[in-house]
Parts: structure tokens; C-alpha cells; sequence
């Protein structure tokens, strides 16, 4: 995953793969079928573990402020961990995508272009009343 981050799916080669998972090409062959197939299963868990957070604010918290409060918090905590890579792999990820590889770039677009509807339900939320002290 950190690899798919740094690099993007073409500047992540086989051999790298291969190098950081401790393996030779025809394991990783036999279990992803190849280097497409392992990056969508990356990518797949990345927003089911690491990436959650957008959703999981949009999803759980009351207003958009505070949803919003909760995604930029969230953002910024791996910025504190030096040893991961920073970013969104499903942003990263498809940077500078071939047309070659336009599969990899659509499949990025989608989960991209699927959070736009959970912002739009959050922003219809009705806003709270704000509690003013008086004096």
C-alpha cells in the first residue's frame, strides 16, 4: 500500500512489489493474478481501513461541521506517524495514469466520484441552532 501511495500504480513495479512483500513474481501471480489485480485489493482494503474516515464522518456525525471537523482531524493524524506515506491512495494512486491503464484510472474516478453523494446528503442535513451567551 505505502508503495501505491508514494509511487502511483505505474511507478510501482513488479520488482518493488515483489522486494517489499518478501516474495518472488510468480507467488504474487498466483494470488493477485497480477499487478492490476493486487492494487485494486490494496485499494479495496485502504478504504475499508485506512481511508474509512471521510465516510465514516459523513456517515455517523450530526451536522456537516462537525462531519467536516471530524475528516480534517482525521487527515491530520497521519501526518504525526512518520514511518506511513501521506496521502489518499485512491487519489495517489492513479496520478499521471497512461491511457494503457485507464481501467486503473476509472476504477479510481468511481470510488472517487461515489463520495460526492454521501457529501451531498450531509450538507442537506438540517443545521443546528447555534447557543449564543448573553450577556
Amino acid at each position: 500500500m505505502q508503495l501505491f501511495q508514494a509511487h502511483g500504480y505505474e511507478g510501482t513495479s513488479m520488482a518493488d512489489l515483489t522486494a517489499a512483500m518478501g516474495i518472488p513474481a510468480p507467488s504474487l501471480y498466483n494470488a493477485f493474478g497480477n499487478k492490476e489485480g493486487l492494487f485494486k485489493e490494496t485499494v479495496e482494503y485502504y478504504v475499508t481501513h485506512d481511508g474509512s474516515a471521510t465516510a465514516r464522518a459523513l456517515r455517523e456525525q450530526p451536522t456537516a461541521r462537525k462531519a467536516i471537523e471530524i475528516m480534517l482531524r482525521e487527515a491530520l493524524g497521519p501526518i504525526a506517524n512518520k514511518t506511513k506515506t501521506h496521502g489518499c491512495l485512491v487519489v495517489l494512486g492513479a496520478t499521471n495514469c497512461a491511457e494503457e491503464h485507464r481501467e486503473i484510472d476509472d476504477f479510481l474516478k468511481g470510488l472517487r466520484q461515489a463520495t460526492t453523494k454521501p457529501f451531498t446528503s450531509v450538507y442537506a442535513r438540517p443545521r443546528q441552532k447555534r447557543k449564543y451567551l448573553t450577556p
